[in-house]
């Protein structure tokens, strides 16, 4: 179960998009979500947020928890009982530069 993005699929309306590497550093996502088209990063996600219903307050609450969620991941795995094997391959996930917060928030 890919548990990278919970609740920045609520900025995409659709189930489903998590990141994928593509190439190099880079995640792309299923579907388009913003100017850039399918790329997985939150400038990109708050680029074009009118068709999703959001406006700038809601983007950025959104953004906000996201943060919380991130920030508390390998907490919350190893509550869950992930595996230190497993939760070294999922760190990748959880620092791709695309999800960097300091320009957000």
């Amino acid at each position: 179960m890919d548990m990278c993005l919970p609740v920045f699929l609520d900025i995409s309306q659709c189930k489903g998009t998590t990141p994928c590497r593509f190439q190099f550093d880079a995640y792309d996502l299923a579907l388009k979500v913003g100017k850039q088209g399918r790329r997985a990063t939150f400038e990109n996600a708050l680029s074009h947020i009118a068709p999703f219903g959001l406006d700038e307050k809601a983007a950025m609450s959104i953004v906000s928890e996201i943060k919380a969620i991130f920030s508390g991941w390998q907490n919350h795995f190893k509550e869950m009982g992930v595996t230190l094997k497993d939760m070294d391959k999922l760190s990748r996930r959880f620092s791709h530069s695309g999800f960097r917060f300091d320009a957000f928030t």
